[in-house]
């Protein structure tokens, strides 16, 4: 008996001929993770525009090519996210003055904090679509790897005093090529919408009339405190997580309430503040945290270059100096980093390969 992937009314048969049903569950199972939840919906949607579309054009290889500017545009994006009125939005399209030609679409996609296996199911789907990925410079070649082999790659990416393609030259892409007609992935490290500049990426395009989907990632923060071992929160030690940035508009002093920061009760995690490291400490202290309050830095958290040193707030600038961190790294303080003080010695060697992650643990 086949393995069947079913999102009615498309069906997918999976057969070993009999030789080896585990492997054709295996199969069905890696089918079925590339495979959109919707994608019977999608289907429902063209066969109720199909009779209209193939009145209108009655000539295959223009239907043809209609079809695939639907399915490769933001028509199809819109049904496989939710949208019920599908049929009608493809009709809309038919009757447009353009005769069926249809922009790109800019998925804005979450890379995670680096490690391949990381990546959602959504964004290596879309990774795979992609006719170019524009990405950052912190997404490594493991990642951009994934693409399709024709994809074109465009690193836009930015480091601290050394900003090659501004944030208008990249809205710019993003339109120039979507309106190309090609599918779009803007590929960005951890979760594009904390300090990934998001917001001001989709307002452009919806300006510009191109569509554009923001697809969550793994941030660095959950990435670096799992290799650290010890949760973010934790009950009766921290009830809420504050994200801050290291720094603000044109590398200047970020707008950061430290006040509220230094608040017990809570992690406190600090996005690109490795050169800032010094002054954030001082802000924190000043605002009245206890100096002894335990913290970590982890640099390039789930890459094979990972480093991750457990100390105290007030020892963070020194920390930092002694090991010569260059980033990216994530600043973690608060109590939850005790819990990992006392399960490190036994759980460091077991998780890392060979050769073993360079761990420090400074008191």
């Amino acid at each position: 008996m086949p393995a069947i992937i079913d999102r009615d009314p498309v069906l997918i048969a999976v057969s070993t001929g009999g030789t080896s049903p585990a492997l054709a569950r295996r199969v069905r199972a890696w089918i079925e993770a590339a495979l959109p939840s919707r994608l019977g919906d999608l289907a429902r949607a063209l066969d109720s525009a199909r009779p209209t579309v193939n009145h209108a054009l009655a000539a295959a290889p223009v239907r043809r090519r209609f079809w695939d500017a639907i399915l490769d545009g933001p028509i199809a994006a819109r049904i496989l996210r939710g949208d019920a009125d599908g049929g009608n939005r493809v009709l809309e399209q038919l009757a447009a003055p353009d005769g069926g030609r249809t922009a790109g679409v800019v998925h804005i996609v979450g890379a995670g904090p680096g490690d391949p296996d990381l990546l959602t199911l959504k964004a290596l789907r879309l990774l795979q679509q992609a006719d170019v990925v524009i990405h950052d410079r912190l997404v490594g070649e493991a990642i951009l790897s994934l693409a399709r082999r024709d994809a074109a790659r465009i690193c836009v990416g930015k480091a601290k005093g050394a900003h090659s393609w501004s944030q208008a030259g990249i809205n710019a892409l993003l339109v120039h090529r979507a309106r190309d007609g090609q599918r779009v992935v803007r590929l960005k490290g951890g979760d594009p919408n904390l300090f990934g500049r998001v917001g001001e990426e989709v307002a452009h395009l919806r300006d510009h009339g191109i569509e554009a989907e923001v697809v969550p990632g793994i941030t660095a923060a959950t990435a670096a405190a799992s290799a650290a071992g010890f949760p973010l929160s934790h009950r009766g030690i921290a009830s809420s997580v504050c994200y801050v940035t290291g720094h603000g508009a044109d590398d200047g002093e970020p707008d950061v309430d430290w006040a509220a920061a230094a608040r017990p009760g809570q992690t406190v995690a600090v996005y690109m503040g490795l050169s800032r490291i010094a002054a954030i400490t001082e802000r924190l202290l000043a605002n009245g945290l206890d100096p002894a309050t335990p913290a970590a830095i982890v640099e390039s958290a789930s890459l094979p270059t990972e480093r991750r040193f457990l100390t105290s707030v007030a020892a963070l600038p020194a920390v930092a100096r002694a090991h010569r961190l260059t980033g990216p790294a994530l600043v973690i303080v608060g109590e939850v980093v005790r819990l990992a003080a006392a399960v490190r010695p036994q759980t460091t060697a077991a998780r890392c390969p060979s050769p073993p992650r360079a761990v420090g643990i400074v008191s």
